[in-house]
């Protein structure tokens, strides 16, 4: 049952996107490399991710090159890029290279934070990837092969059932995976229910021009399986003006059942719906919009708790974002007034209407090889407070992990909040990555229904060599 009402879904957003511009491949477009991918291995792979609990979604562009023709121009070996829906990046790559005309079987591409199989026919058809995992959770990937002729355009958005009738499977109000990619008149969805991946297709009707730079398009039909049909209808609203806007909305109905709900894409055509930005803070000048909880003036280099950009501090840390960035290290040694924990914190952030914050953060930590300096008392933590800081709720935290003795070992995310970092497979490395989060805004985190919000920084370091490094952070609400 959660199959067909997933299938059923993908199907329909799938249909409605059909006329949505084909996301750029910068360089890999260049026509050498687009007329060597004709009938080959060789070429662009576009595509959709999703976690199977639905939390994390994506689109991918996977690269293929000929490492005996290409090599010098696009590099030896594959790369896969992921552009998450809430803003980050992460680009994996391919552990061999390949030629052209060869078949790939379960070519591995490996990242820090994901890893994945690639298959695919020496004539370039019926691609594949399986064994997905994302920070060590099974993830799924729907791959097509992409061309100037036979552009490919991957679309991320979710469904939800309304009327779902005490159906476990499709829980009132939780929104589910929907993504789907859209070929020359051919689409193909991926869909998440209740933990499994489940593919479909459809198709759209001749779009109309509604006369304000948009047109639409009605999109219907239905999904059946061994057991069952949904039915669903919708809207395709795309821009005709260049600015590549699209939106797919509609109805559902599981017709065995009588559940019933909608779906919808995560672009709109609404300019009013996109993110508020509550934070944008890159550390680059003395214009901010946080408190320290004090001023670091003492210019030591090991201990210390200001903006830098590396060359005053023994830290070293590289994928600086920009030229400067916010570094901590054993802030209760920073001469004068230092403390730990130490705090920075934006008050006063304005979230009338919103339902939902998500926080993008670059952090880095100078990694001393096998002889990590964590303890089990040091952390980092991310909080936000409704009711003017007479309390706080973490929902971002990095602890050690792998220490001994309580002395010693590693920072990673904390994703389940239990005091310890969650492995290797999250650690906090010497390279600036961004991490991403969020949290809804409903009667339990806000139960005084405020208007204003408070996020803060909590740092605990408080020996020598702990450290952290902070960048681009990035709170927005929806």
């Amino acid at each position: 049952m959660k199959k067909l009402l997933l299938l059923f879904v993908g199907v329909l957003v799938l249909v409605s996107c059909q006329k949505e511009t084909a996301i750029e491949t910068s360089a890999i477009e260049n026509l050498n490399l687009n007329a060597a991918s004709i009938d080959s291995n060789i070429g662009v792979y576009k595509g959709v991710f999703t976690t199977l609990d639905s939390k994390e979604r994506a689109t991918v562009v996977v690269t293929i090159t000929d490492a005996t023709t290409f090599a010098p121009v696009y590099g030896s070996k594959a790369t896969a890029v992921f552009h998450f829906e809430k803003g980050n990046t992460i680009t994996a790559t391919a552990v061999r290279s390949i030629e052209i005309g060869q078949a790939i079987d379960e070519l591995e591409f490996t990242s820090t934070a994901l890893n994945f199989m690639f298959s695919v026919e020496s004539d370039g058809k019926s691609p594949s990837v399986t064994n997905v995992t994302y920070k060590n959770k099974p993830s799924d990937i729907l791959i097509v092969k992409h061309s100037t002729r036979n552009p490919v355009n991957p679309v991320l958005g979710t469904f939800v059932c309304t009327g779902c009738n005490g159906n476990t499977t499709v829980t009132n109000a939780v929104s589910q995976t929907f993504n789907m990619t859209l070929t020359a008149g051919d689409v193909a969805t991926q869909a998440v229910v209740d933990g499994s991946s489940y593919l479909g297709d459809g198709l759209e009707a001749t779009a109309a021009d509604n006369g304000d730079g948009t047109s639409s398009a009605a999109v219907s039909g239905s999904v059946t399986t061994p057991d069952s049909t949904v039915d669903f209808t919708g809207t395709h609203t795309f821009s005709t003006t260049g600015d590549d806007c699209s939106e797919v909305t509609g109805t559902w109905t599981w017709n065995t059942n009588g559940v019933t709900g909608t779906f919808e894409s995560d672009t709109s055509c609404d300019n009013s719906s996109g993110p508020v930005e509550l934070i944008n803070e890159d550390f680059e000048d003395a214009t901010v919009g946080f408190v320290a909880s004090f001023i670091d003036t003492s210019n030591e280099t090991s201990d210390y708790f200001r903006m830098t950009d590396g060359t005053d501090i023994i830290a070293n840390v590289t994928n600086i974002q920009g030229s400067r960035y916010f570094g901590a290290m054993d802030t209760d040694g920073v001469a004068g007034n230092g403390s730990s924990p130490a705090y920075l914190t934006w008050d006063g952030l304005d979230v009338s209407g919103l339902s939902t914050i998500t926080m993008n953060s670059f952090f880095a930590e100078d990694d001393d090889g096998s002889n990590q300096d964590w303890d089990t008392s040091d952390f980092v933590k991310v909080q936000y407070s409704f009711n003017g800081g007479s309390s706080w709720t973490t929902f971002f935290a990095i602890e050690a992990y792998g220490t001994a003795g309580a002395f010693n070992g590693e920072p990673a995310i904390d994703a389940d909040f239990d005091g310890t970092g969650d492995g290797a497979s999250f650690a906090i490395t010497d390279n600036f990555e961004n991490f991403t989060t969020s949290f809804d805004i409903d009667a339990a985190t806000n139960p005084t229904a405020s208007n204003t919000m408070s996020i803060r920084f909590e740092i605990a370091l408080n020996s020598g060599d702990e450290d952290i490094a902070i960048d681009n952070v990035i709170v927005t609400g929806n």
